[in-house]
């Protein structure tokens, strides 16, 4: 299954999106200020692994003790998405995951004069939608962009 989830800022400046299939990585396309913040990163990802924090308890007579330890997901790794997940929280970004269907209205969002978060708010409220209402969006959005270019 194809997952797409959509990276913003705290400000919720559009970063960019991951492309996973049964939680391993197909691909990232990043914004412009995506390349500026995670470019880097997301390249030595590619090649290193993704960072997590990982942990593992230990029993004994005294009691249960925990080791914590870096661990690195591959992003060929089916952990990789949900450890994606947890570095995107763990650094003060936000992630919003739809299905395809959704981000064929996220890209036509783009296209309007949305303020950041107005996008962030729509993507969020029709992001996991059935298909028949995605298509509803979809229609009104081409509607809006028909408009707002007559303007």
């Amino acid at each position: 299954m194809t997952t797409i989830s959509l990276l913003f800022d705290q400000d919720y400046r559009y970063l960019g999106e991951l492309t996973s299939e049964e939680g391993m990585f197909a691909g990232f396309m990043l914004s412009k200020d995506g390349e500026e913040i995670l470019g880097k990163q997301i390249s030595e990802w590619q090649t290193s692994g993704l960072s997590i924090m990982g942990e593992k308890r230990n029993e004994s007579a005294a009691g249960a003790a925990y080791d914590f330890f870096e661990d690195k997901i591959m992003p060929r790794d089916k952990r990789f998405t949900e450890a994606f997940r947890h570095w995107v929280i763990m650094n003060g970004l936000q992630i919003r995951t739809c299905s395809p269907e959704a981000l064929g209205c996220w890209e036509k969002m783009l296209a309007l004069p949305f303020e950041a978060e107005e996008r962030c708010v729509l993507i969020s409220a029709i992001r996991n939608l059935p298909h028949a209402e995605i298509d509803k969006w979809s229609k009104a959005l081409d509607g809006a962009r028909g408009k707002a270019e007559i303007k």
